[in-house]
């Protein structure tokens, strides 16, 4: 019933429709197009998005485009003024003309000036830096005023501070031979080893006369305290302590020393302490206390011939036998006891023991002018400040290294040497007192076993020093041994 009813009423709806009105096109409105298709105006795109026009962004806001400010206002460009006139830049004139500026020519070449390269690189001269700062070079300061280093005067003297004194500038082509040189109690003392500018003369002017000023005093247990002095040449001075068949010792001091420096007091007593001997202190003071060192070393070669007549002397005049003379020396008195076996000339002595040799002046080339092997039958060498007061190659026929040679314990810092280089008398002081020297030595293979701490034992050992000495033994090469740092300094 309920569908009869619908159906009835729209044959109702449909009846009441006129049917004889014209049908005609249809009129469709924007923004629909003939054929229903949607007419998209602007500002929208055919998706549906919002074309946003300049000036104005997406977001809405108005973009203002250059010359205007946000403000509105106008930004005037370069090159012209807030009131529209024209700026003319460089390189152009107010009449429009191009003035061309260094570094261009008229022809548009680029004329490139110091200091620029044809690659535009600067090139920056002296005295200035990368930066353009000038680099202001030593003697002057930024003000331009020289700095005077010491030790010149603004006048370009010399300052010469006390208490040293140059013997020559540099300019007037002498070198400076200032040196610290130890005396023979190890005092160090700066000298100038050739304060006359005697240059390659061996020689300086005669100051010192070995032959006259040269003394011989000779001790033994009977008069050890009180020398009898004996003339060169002379034998009626031979006096009643002399004993021609007795062992017979010399003992050379080194610079700045004489007769009664430590070095002689200490071995001489030790000598007298061991046996009845002669002991003959060799005293060259007048030569060796001389503030300039290399005139007293220039000497040593006249002492040395000195002492060599002498003992010459005692053998034709004395009845010594050369086979019983020892002649030891410290420092200075160490090459000089090389010299006496260099120059004797009725015999050969027996030994030799130079004790820490100087080293200043001195060189392993020149074997005529300082202790060597050759010297007597047996040269010992006791090294123990080498390579600083004392020489330290081995230029004996038994080199001895006590604790290396170079420093020695119980001296501290000792930076001058003065006390390692003192402790060669006091070593051998205390060999000789006994019946057996107690510095027992391995022989190492070499010297550089020594310079390394590293001795690697080679052949027999031997005893440092002593008396008698090592003659005969076959002692030879170098030895290492250690010592206590106080006396006794022998460990055995």
């Amino acid at each position: 019933m309920k569908v009869f009813a619908i159906f009835s009423i729209c044959l109702a709806i449909a009846a009441a429709l006129p049917l004889n009105e014209e049908v005609g096109p249809e009129h469709i409105p924007e923004p629909y197009g003939e054929d229903g298709s949607e007419l998209i105006p602007e500002p929208y795109g055919e998706d549906g998005a919002e074309l946003v026009p300049e000036p104005y962004g997406e977001d809405g806001p108005e973009h203002i485009p250059e010359p205007y400010g946000e403000d509105g206002s106008e930004l005037i460009p370069e090159p012209y003024g807030e009131d529209g006139s024209e700026l003319i830049p460089e390189p152009y004139g107010e009449d429009g003309p191009e003035h061309i500026p260094e570094p261009y020519g008229e022809d548009g070449s680029e004329l490139i000036p110091e200091p620029y390269g044809e690659d535009g690189s600067e090139l920056i001269p002296e005295p200035y830096g990368e930066d353009g700062s000038e680099l202001i070079p030593e003697p002057y300061g930024e003000d331009g005023s020289e700095l005077i280093p010491e030790p010149y005067g603004e006048d370009g003297s010399e300052l010469i501070p006390e208490p040293y004194k140059k013997a020559a500038l540099e300019e007037q082509g002498y070198e400076s031979n200032w040196q610290l040189v130890p005396d023979g109690d190890g005092r160090l003392h700066l000298v100038n080893t050739d304060p006359f500018n005697l240059g390659s003369q061996d020689e300086p002017a005669p100051l010192f006369n070995a032959d006259t000023d040269v003394i011989f005093t000779l001790f033994t247990r009977n008069n050890r305290n009180s020398g009898h002095r004996i003339t060169p040449g002379n034998a009626g001075t031979l006096g009643p302590h002399w004993n021609g068949g007795r062992q017979t010792r010399f003992v050379i001091h080194g610079w700045n020393n004489n007769g009664g420096s430590e070095v002689n007091v200490l071995i001489r007593n030790a000598y007298l302490d061991r046996a009845d001997i002669n002991v003959i202190i060799v005293d060259w003071g007048v030569g060796a206390q001389n503030p300039n060192y290399v005139t007293s070393r220039n000497h040593i070669n006249a002492v040395g011939l000195t002492v060599a007549r002498f003992i010459d002397f005692l053998n034709q005049s004395g009845g010594l036998a050369f086979n019983n003379v020892y002649v030891t020396g410290h420092s200075l008195g160490g090459h000089t006891a090389g010299i006496v076996g260099k120059r004797v000339t009725r015999g050969r002595l027996n030994t030799v023991v130079a004790l820490d040799p100087a080293l200043p002046l001195f060189s392993i080339n020149d074997p005529a002018n300082r202790v060597a092997p050759g010297d007597a039958n047996y040269v010992e060498v006791i090294h123990t400040n080498g390579g600083l007061l004392g020489f330290d190659l081995p230029i004996g026929l038994a080199d001895f290294y006590p604790n290396g040679g170079r420093s020695q314990p119980g001296c501290g810092v000792d930076l001058a040497g003065t006390c390692a280089h003192g402790r060669a008398f006091q070593f051998f002081a205390e060999s000789v007192r006994t019946a057996q020297s107690g510095f027992n030595s391995i022989r190492c293979g070499n010297y550089d076993q020594i310079l390394n701490n590293n001795c690697v034992s080679s052949g027999a050992n031997a005893r440092m020093g002593g008396e008698p000495s090592n003659i005969g033994r076959g002692v030879n090469g170098v030895f290492f041994l250690t010592t206590n740092a106080n006396s006794p300094f022998a460990r055995g």
